[in-house]
């Protein structure tokens, strides 16, 4: 049975890395890839002294599986100047990558024979996550190029979904719901008794004036939404392996146990880098600032 499952799981684009590396080592050239989101532009220069800092300081062991205080504070700061976002330290769950937090949102808030909605297209573990955990997947095309199909999506509350993914601004379309796309999302979520897991690693990749609004800055969905962020996108520290994922206390906890059971916490000296980081969001000539704009 397992077998069958796992033949059938999608693969992820980070399954290609050796495969280019050694191309580039035997053949001399350089792969320009599109199936990885990796940033072109190096980390932020205080980030990495802030990583290397914390392990000369002693910062090399276990931190609380919540996540290091200050970092979980300055997220909070980071969520309310970059989203409007108003959260508490302890809405926050420091993960090992913003993939983690989506993993432990799907483990810690469904069970399996539970259904969730994706949008397609899709990011590939949304898909595989769910079918590794026993979970039925219910599909909708997004009307181009990301916009909510109401009708569909109606259509698909009959079979009673515990769960919606929503993936703003989307990968890989780039396209970005809009008001009359988060207001369906909150009728819907309200009248169905949803989780929305709200995937934001990409927030600040919106372009000709736009702007990006989190599904969490609406009251009727704020409680029931667990927002997923992390460093790897707009701070080009994909290495480093921290995301986040922020949300209700009630929905939090679930999955913190999964976190706590599975691989404890985030590494602690990158957490400390993570932290240099949003510190130095104001500062001159850092990666990252033009996000904020």
């Amino acid at each position: 049975m397992f077998r069958d499952i796992f033949d059938a799981i999608p693969p992820s684009p980070v399954s290609l890395l050796e495969m280019v590396e050694k191309i580039e080592r035997e053949k001399g050239t350089r792969v320009v890839r599109f199936d990885v989101a990796e940033p072109m532009f190096a980390p932020p220069w205080n980030a990495v002294k802030g990583t290397m800092d914390a392990l000369l300081k002693g910062k090399h062991r276990y931190s609380s599986s919540w996540g290091v205080p200050e970092l979980r504070h300055a997220i909070t700061q980071y969520l309310k100047e970059t989203r409007g976002l108003d959260y508490t330290p302890d809405e926050i769950l420091v993960t090992t990558g913003g993939k983690f937090a989506n993993f432990a949102f799907f483990l810690g808030l469904f069970k399996p024979g539970d259904s969730v909605v994706l949008i397609k297209p899709y990011w590939t573990s949304f898909r595989a996550v769910p079918m590794m955990l026993g979970l039925k997947i219910l599909e909708t095309w997004a009307r181009d190029p990301y916009h909510l199909n109401e009708e569909d999506l109606k259509g698909l509350m009959k079979m009673r979904p515990r769960g919606i993914v929503v993936n703003t601004p989307n990968n890989p379309t780039g396209g970005l719901l809009d008001n009359g796309d988060l207001k369906l999302l909150n009728d819907l979520a309200e009248d169905y008794d949803l989780y929305v897991l709200s995937d934001e690693i990409d927030w600040a990749y919106v372009y000709d004036g736009r702007r990006f609004v989190s599904p969490a800055s609406l009251s009727g969905l704020r409680e029931r939404t667990i927002v997923t962020d992390g460093f790897s996108k707009i701070f080009g520290m994909t290495g480093w392996r921290v995301g986040f994922a922020v949300g209700p206390q009630e929905l939090l906890r679930r999955l913190h146990v999964v976190q706590e059971h599975t691989v404890s916490a985030p590494t602690t000296f990158a957490q400390y880098g993570c932290l240099s980081a949003l510190e130095g969001l104001h500062g001159p000539h850092q990666h990252g600032r033009e996000g904020m704009r």
